[in-house]
């Protein structure tokens, strides 16, 4: 994975430097900037976790398409992320409802 394919999937999952640095990468975000800079090469476990979540995310847009859109299940943006609640969980429920609604908004006009 390079740079520019680590921040595109970053974005996509709803996540800020911040967040993917400290729950994807156990990292600071500087040396997360690093690696979408291309200054420092993306670490293989960073890489499966973001194709996992990835993946997570291309199943969970299926099965709602299998069961149908008024099924979607979701944290709203409004909703607090608590101690106890999965962030990355939450921001990848986020990016699939986003997917959706910008399906709806076709839909509608």
């Amino acid at each position: 994975m390079n740079n520019k394919e680590l921040q595109a999937a970053r974005k996509l999952l709803f996540l800020s430097v911040a967040e993917a640095a400290k729950h994807i990468g156990k990292v600071t975000p500087r040396s997360w900037q690093k690696w979408e800079r291309g200054e420092n090469r993306v670490p293989n476990n960073v890489e499966e976790k973001i194709i996992m979540l990835l993946q997570k995310r291309l199943d969970m847009i299926s099965e709602i398409a299998k069961q149908g859109i008024d099924k979607i299940s979701y944290l709203t943006f409004n909703e607090k992320i608590t101690e106890n609640s999965d962030l990355v969980d939450c921001r990848l429920s986020q990016s699939v409802a986003a997917h959706y609604f910008g399906k709806l908004e076709t839909l509608l006009n």
